[in-house]
């Protein structure tokens, strides 16, 4: 990122995601095994600003039907504490991509917009 290669962060999102998620189990189970914490909690907590990132690459990806991609940012965004109303939204984006339904898509991703 630092050497503007953003080429890289594209063609390896996937591989990107997979290690960010086996390096937050090592650090929880490093975390259990040290006494820091009673066990590995499944709900990360993120910034309001990580939040509007997030809401904004999934309806971006949505609206450029990369399906694949929406579904692997919602699996992690699931993972996460958001406010109800950012979760409801993401739940029903989900299933309207899952069911491929086009016109519901973009009716979530406006409320997604305006949240």
């Amino acid at each position: 990122g630092k050497e503007e290669k953003y080429d890289f962060l594209h063609e390896d999102f996937d591989d990107l995601v997979s290690l960010y998620r086996a390096t937050l189990e090592k650090i929880g189970r490093a975390l259990v095994c040290c006494g820091r914490i009673s066990e590995t909690t499944e709900s990360y907590v993120i910034s309001a600003k990580l939040q509007r990132k997030a809401v904004e690459a999934l309806c971006q990806m949505a609206e450029d039907f990369q399906y694949d991609r929406v579904k692997r940012l919602i699996g992690e965004l699931e993972l996460c504490e958001l406010p109800g109303d950012i979760r409801k939204n993401i739940d029903s984006l989900k299933r309207a991509v899952d069911m491929e339904n086009v016109k519901e898509m973009y009716a979530v991703i406006a409320m997604l917009k305006t949240a």
